[in-house]
């Protein structure tokens, strides 16, 4: 071939490859720009589901890990750790933590501050497809729309929104716009679907990563270590070897009786000063937010998962007997349990009022037969969330069954008062008296069983729980105005027009979000003007919805060190 034939070709092969750098870099941009764009979380108001910036804890003898907030930040914005937290190099304390379940309190040096999650976004999905509640979305910040946030979801257009004993409660708007009261009719809890309420599910308590109880690091201080359970009469907890990764009980009951485990919410945590005692009943206590530097209040939480692992002693249930959990909470017992009868065994879910004597009728919510493995050994679920109860059986749904109340029944039965006696106590307009978390009494929690089995790997799990709190906007010269947060008292309504929805963070007490947004921006204000909007605090207008959430791609980059590895294990859909 010629030289000059030699040159033709090599033109011709840069050429096609400058064309098809540029083709791919506008298929990239227009990508970016219309279809998907990566972010990246900075902070934990939707933590644990995703993470911003983070410390990272692992204790090696129970096999917990779990994430915390850093307690110094390199900004006065908090969103950028420094690389190493408790930095002995310059002068900063060691980081005291605590471990989630077991309560066992340590401090570390020099802990590797990690960068949030990497998300993928569907831009412009919505154009598309209306949102649909429960969604994780990206959107413009109305007070600052500089900023993106992303949150969760609860309010769509055409609604009024109430957040009571930390429950989403919708119904529809009225046509002139008007707040309607909370015992007004057409008010229904917005109950989260499967794929939601599993990933949201947060770890309270796994009887499997109790810690050993022999030798001097038994517990905190070398003290032995006391599980949160009381085992009643005719249940012996099995320990050592026998208790095949710890966390058993035998339930060996006189014929006609139940044994039972009970939740022990007069317990605390052994804990440093620092950090101060957590009463172990079931809280909406964040272990990110435990860094010893954050306070927030506690309020008691009754949407919770009870779990266990089943082993029947006679490879059965046979009539008469019994295995399940029950719940008092609201001033009502549930239970859900699976009964043996003449037929076979069934799921049953049932309520009552608690009444001085206990002798108040039980009112059935499902009864469904089911097929029991021919082991007798299965995994047993007990869900009592979003005013719903389930049974399941090896992650599988075999009875489930739904009460309705308002949000004034709602208040009336958590907190044991009538909403016009607490709401007239206000010390004035900008108080919240909802927001006193003793108002509301923690739930009783209990595992029960009147068939002889053991019972093992015993797990609780609570719910998302959105607190009320009280609305402060400010400005250099102070506090220019307050009342309660949004859609958490009755005169602070949240009426969402055409094109408009609300959005809480998943880390209620630490999320600035729709119950808390100050004024919006000139600008914002002005184009809900143009379209006609009445409502304009605490709302995010169509116009500065990005997109949805949907894969975390790069989780949980860790700084500090030579070479940043991102936790491939993490990896994971939003849901």
């Amino acid at each position: 071939m010629s030289t000059q034939a030699t040159a033709h070709t090599t033109k011709e092969s840069v050429k096609d490859t400058v064309v098809s750098l540029i083709i791919a870099f506008i298929f990239a941009f227009t990508a970016r720009s219309f279809v998907c764009e990566a972010f990246i979380i900075p902070t934990g108001s939707m933590a644990p589901t995703l993470l911003g910036a983070h410390m990272r804890f692992t204790n090696a003898r129970t096999g917990n890990d779990w994430p915390v907030v850093p307690a110094y930040y390199t900004d006065e914005s908090r969103q950028f750790a420094e690389p190493l937290q408790g930095n002995r190099a310059l002068g900063r304390p060691p980081i005291s933590v605590r471990d989630p379940i077991t309560g066992e309190a340590f401090s570390r040096a020099d802990v590797p501050s990690r960068a949030g999650d990497r998300i993928l976004v569907l831009k412009y999905l919505y154009l598309l497809e209306e949102p649909s509640r429960f969604d994780v979305v990206v959107f413009k910040f109305p007070s600052n729309p500089s900023q993106n946030f992303i949150k969760r979801l609860v309010g769509l257009p055409g609604e009024q929104i109430a957040l009571v004993d930390g429950d989403v409660f919708v119904r529809p708007a009225n046509a002139d716009g008007s707040p309607a009261a909370w015992d007004a009719p057409g008010w229904t809890i917005a109950r989260k679907p499967d794929r939601v309420q599993n990933t949201i599910w947060q770890r309270v308590y796994d009887s499997s990563m109790e810690p050993a109880e022999s030798g001097s690091a038994a517990g905190v201080g070398g003290s032995p270590f006391v599980p949160p359970m009381i085992a009643g009469p005719g249940v012996t907890r099995v320990t050592g070897a026998a208790a095949a990764g710890g966390g058993a009980y035998d339930v060996n009951t006189e014929a006609g009786r139940t044994g039972v485990i009970a939740w022990n919410n007069a317990a605390l945590w052994l804990s440093p000063p620092m950090l101060g005692n957590v009463p172990r009943a079931v809280s909406d206590f964040y272990p990110y937010n435990d860094n010893g530097v954050l306070r927030t209040r506690l309020f008691p939480v009754s949407d919770v998962r009870i779990g266990a692992g089943v082993t029947l002693r006679d490879g059965t249930i046979n009539a008469g007997q019994s295995v399940g959990a029950r719940l008092v909470a609201r001033q009502h017992e549930f239970v859900g349990e699976i009964v043996g009868g003449a037929s076979g065994p069934e799921a049953r879910l049932r309520m009552r009022p608690v009444t001085p004597g206990n002798d108040a009728p039980w009112k059935d919510i499902a009864s469904e037969s089911v097929r029991l493995p021919a082991s007798g050994r299965f995994s047993l679920e007990v869900w009592h969330v979003d005013q719903q109860l389930e049974v399941r059986v090896d992650s599988r749904i075999v009875a489930r069954g739904a009460y309705e109340w308002s949000p004034k029944e709602r208040i009336r039965f958590a907190t044991g008062r009538e909403l016009s006696a607490i709401l007239s106590e206000a010390s004035s307009s900008n108080d919240n008296p909802l927001a006193f978390e003793g108002l509301y009494t923690p739930a009783t929690i209990e595992w029960v069983s009147s068939a002889p089995a053991r019972l093992s790997h015993l797990t609780l799990d609570r719910d998302l729980h959105y607190q009320p709190a009280r609305f402060e906007a400010r400005s250099s010269t102070g506090i220019v105005a307050a009342g309660p947060a949004f859609a958490t008292h009755p005169d602070a309504p949240i009426v969402l027009g055409e094109d408009q929805f609300f959005t809480l963070g998943d880390n209620s007490p630490q999320s600035q979000d729709g119950r808390l947004w100050p004024a919006p921006d000139p600008w914002v204000g002005a184009l809900m003007n143009d379209r006609g909007m009445s409502e304009h605090r605490g709302v995010v207008p169509r116009d500065l919805m990005l997109g949805r959430a949907f894969f975390v791609y790069f989780p949980s980059f860790t700084g500090g060190n030579p070479v940043s590895v991102p936790d491939f294990g993490r990896m994971r859909f939003i849901q």
